[in-house]
């Protein structure tokens, strides 16, 4: 059964979603994971700057591993000046949103 995943990136992240796209889906411990593309839904309940990606995973996934993987390729591929911060979002209709924005201090 597979699982799917909205991402939903800030701006102030400093990685575009095709950057974030290119750098999750060359790694092999994120292939392993699954794919991410661009998502063609857009939520309301989201600032409108953010990049809505989604992961469809061929199995389950522990979220503190995505967390990890997601803060990860953001580290690697945009070395923000904060730390990424990342969250998970059950809406009502059952879908998993993932959302990440720089850690405030």
């Amino acid at each position: 059964m597979t699982q799917q995943y909205q991402i939903a990136l800030a701006p102030e992240l400093g990685i575009t979603p095709a950057a974030f796209i290119a750098a999750w889906n060359v790694h092999q411990a994120t292939e392993a994971v699954g794919r991410v593309g661009l998502s063609q839904t857009t939520r309301s309940t989201f600032d409108p700057g953010t990049a809505a990606l989604l992961l469809t995973a061929a199995t389950g996934i522990a979220v503190t591993v995505l967390t990890n993987l997601i803060s990860d390729i953001i580290i690697k591929a945009s070395r923000p000046q904060k730390e990424p911060e990342i969250r998970q979002q059950t809406l009502a209709d059952g879908s998993k949103v993932i959302i990440v924005t720089i850690r405030e201090t």
